[in-house]
């Protein structure tokens, strides 16, 4: 849960930076985000929604794959190699 939120508060902080520097929501007004912002309006934001979403080596990975593999050891009865099994 810590991961998620500071995942996703990093993207609501993205949400920010953008309406800040152009003060509008409507992503038709931007005119395009690569001249103005070419690392803050592409990368940064692309990096942390796959933070978000849990890719391996980002920081929601550990969580996503601990959920999975109790998920497994629950359904099946058996556990992922190397995951811990409960009494």
């Amino acid at each position: 849960m810590l991961n998620h939120g500071i995942s996703t508060g990093a993207l609501f902080l993205c949400v920010g930076m953008l309406y800040d520097r152009r003060h509008t929501h409507l992503i038709s007004e931007f005119g395009g985000l690569a001249s103005p912002m070419p690392v803050s309006g592409g990368a940064v934001p692309v990096f942390r929604a796959f933070a978000s979403a849990g890719l391996p080596m980002l920081n929601g990975f550990v969580g996503e794959f601990l959920i999975l593999a109790g998920t497994f050891q629950k359904k099946r009865g058996v556990g992922l190699p190397g995951a811990a099994r409960s009494a």
